[in-house]
């Protein structure tokens, strides 16, 4: 069965709109009552709000263009419709730009197909999912609010509760600004399962501008990230040393409200942490026990700072040239790591853990 997400059924809705109106000349016959023109304007309300909840994408970018081009060629229908103007039947020029949007749509539906997500099945892991939203920012705080109003910080929590141990292993996730939480949702879903607490957090405070203009808009912003990191490293690089005190107020808002205390396990995992903020974090908050950095664990890992993209988002992977996989090889791997190291280096109170060598400094080294 076809996996999917929220943001994979908005965009089969889409397809499925573009798909009947470009459709439409084959089987309406008699075009006075063309009905069916308002779905080019239904079809692209529903891309910017996709866009807007999900943000800017790749295969976002390429969707829309479609949607907009099909909505301004059939903008002369829909206006018909509502001046109650009719015709007799469709034009021949009508005819063959439906037919290019009708074959544009089908290899878009292709790539959709082809490029989908390894399948993520949380209820067989036995996962729980806790979403809570907040307001505010680093210098006031955060305080908790609905769903469906402005949101600067949005707490995922997942656990499996059959296997919580009395110590509480807790895993504290903030992704790089080039990815959302997704694209590490297979490597989650694992810890939590063996009896982590994964809490991961993004956060889109009003005190904090990374861009100028648009490019800084929440919806842009991963986008403007990863074309920044691929064609211009050193810049990207630059970005994250000047706001490491960011970064570190990120990670320290996530400890606050992740509510560990003294004898709890607190881990701190990111993935390409240019400014050192975990580490600087760590010595100076005594509830972190240790930090892990992904793109140090394995050579493997192609897309450091990215994430697991040829598990979590294959048109990416392929888009920076590495082979998609959906058996959730590199994702499985990262947690498989996690685990091993941390099991190493748990408190000597928790059953099963070993005392970790006195040199150890955090998971990203010991990993290596």
């Amino acid at each position: 069965m076809l996996y999917m997400n929220q943001e994979m059924l908005s965009q089969i809705l889409i397809l499925v709109l573009l798909f009947v109106t470009n459709i439409r000349f084959f089987f309406i016959t008699n075009a006075k009552d063309d009905s069916l023109s308002v779905l080019p304007t239904i079809a692209l309300i529903a891309s910017i709000v996709s866009i807007c909840i999900f943000g800017v994408s790749e295969f976002q970018i390429i969707l829309f263009l479609l949607t907009f081009f099909t909505f301004i060629w059939n903008f002369r229908a829909l206006l018909r419709l509502m001046s109650n103007l009719v015709i007799d039947r469709y034009g021949i020029a009508f005819k063959l730009i439906s037919s290019v949007n009708l074959i544009f749509t089908v290899f878009v539906a292709f790539l959709f197909v082809y490029f989908r997500p390894a399948k993520l099945s949380e209820k067989k892991l036995n996962v729980k999912t806790e979403k809570t939203y907040f307001t505010g920012n680093f210098k006031e705080g955060f305080k908790e609010q609905k769903q469906f109003k402005v949101q600067n910080l949005v707490l995922q929590k997942k656990y499996c509760e059959e296997r919580l141990s009395a110590t509480r292993k807790i895993v504290l996730f903030i992704p790089p600004k080039t990815a959302p939480i997704d694209f590490y949702s297979h490597t989650i879903n694992r810890l939590a399962h063996d009896g982590y607490e994964v809490y991961s957090a993004e956060f889109f405070t009003n005190d904090v501008k990374w861009f100028k203009g648009v490019k800084n808009l929440r919806p842009y912003r991963h986008l403007e990230f990863r074309r920044l990191k691929y064609k211009d490293f050193e810049t990207y690089k630059k970005i994250y040393s000047y706001n490491k005190k960011i970064f570190m107020q990120e990670y320290e808002a996530l400890i606050t409200l992740s509510n560990p205390d003294e004898n709890d396990f607190v881990l701190l995992l990111g993935d390409e942490d240019l400014c050192n903020s975990m580490k600087t974090v760590r010595q100076e908050n005594n509830l972190v026990d240790y930090t892990f950095d992904l793109s140090k664990l394995s050579a493997s890992y192609k897309t450091k700072g990215y994430g697991p993209v040829e598990n979590t988002y294959p048109f990416l992977a392929y888009l920076l040239k590495i082979e998609t996989d959906r058996t959730c090889y590199l994702s499985n791997h990262f947690a498989k790591e996690i685990e091993r190291v941390c099991n190493k280096i748990l408190p000597p109170e928790a059953p099963g853990a070993e005392v970790p060598d006195a040199e150890s400094q955090d998971l990203s080294e010991a990993s290596e």
